[in-house]
């Protein structure tokens, strides 16, 4: 809960994009038929958003008892997907890490579940 509670405690800008934290889906495979997506929507009504890397984070981390997180950042909604917005959703997920790490996101207290 540790990396949780730091990142719920970011201090952005009020005028950047807005964070939201929540239940995200994680598969290896990506979903973009719109009745696929509507099932998960449908099975995981909590979810807020949906994703393809974190799985294998997953995987690494629970084997190792390690804490983590995932941060990511709209750029498409996983249908007709393209490039167009892939840039500014990196530098928002970059710039909002970043904030958590100046403000002390890993300090006084270790990553590692005890």
């Amino acid at each position: 809960m540790t990396l949780l509670d730091r990142c719920q405690s970011a201090r952005l800008a009020r005028d950047g994009p807005k964070v939201h934290s929540g239940v995200m889906l994680s598969r290896s495979l990506l979903r973009n038929l719109p009745t696929a997506r509507q099932k998960l929507i449908d099975a995981n009504p909590d979810a807020i958003g949906g994703e393809m890397e974190g799985i294998g984070v997953y995987a690494a981390a629970a084997k190792e008892k390690v804490d983590w997180i995932v941060v990511k950042s709209i750029c498409d909604w996983g249908m007709s997907k393209n490039d167009d917005w892939h840039e500014i959703a990196a530098r928002n997920a970059a710039e909002f890490v970043r904030d958590v790490l100046l403000n002390g996101g890993l300090d006084q207290s270790p990553l590692r579940s005890a």
